[in-house]
């Protein structure tokens, strides 16, 4: 599945090149690929992706998608035990999420905080953050949300 959708991505970013690259477009392309390498565990070269799609999504100022995939990179950079750069990305997918008024974005980045308490052994503050999105995200009825902040406050707990 995933080197169907690696193809089918390469191919919109061809298309995105011939059609004067775009670079929302290019960026979003480009974060998703470096999903599918964090994913696949190419660990550099998600970075890499990373860092290239944030690159043209601050230049045409995509401040949802930057959110995103900045949060995206701070989950990497707790797989590879980074975690100063983890808490630096966390607070900017944050600031990102609050700038651009994406509250859900802002609980994602919550979320992420959340593991890197529990990868520091900082159970209580774990809990805080994991319950802090479950309360936010029944109150806007975001079951996907609210499944992974439970299943993260029992793991934590158990």
């Amino acid at each position: 599945m995933a080197s169907r959708d690696c193809a089918y991505l390469r191919s919109a970013k061809d298309i995105n090149h011939r059609l004067g690259d775009d670079y929302d477009h290019g960026g979003r392309i480009d974060g998703y690929l470096a999903l599918i390498e964090h994913l696949k565990g190419n660990f550099t070269h998600a970075e890499t992706g990373y860092v290239e799609a944030l690159k043209k999504l601050f230049e045409v100022g995509n401040l949802r998608a930057q959110s995103i995939f900045v949060c995206h990179l701070a989950d990497l950079h707790m797989k590879r035990e980074k975690f100063k750069e983890a808490t630096e990305s966390i607070q900017t997918s944050r600031a990102l999420a609050h700038e651009s008024n994406h509250p859900e974005l802002v609980q994602h980045a919550r979320l992420s905080e959340g593991h890197l308490f529990r990868l520091q052994r900082n159970y209580t503050e774990a809990t805080r953050a994991y319950l802090e999105v479950v309360k936010f995200s029944r109150e806007k009825e975001l079951r996907s949300l609210e499944a992974d902040a439970l299943s993260e406050t029992i793991t934590t707990c158990a």
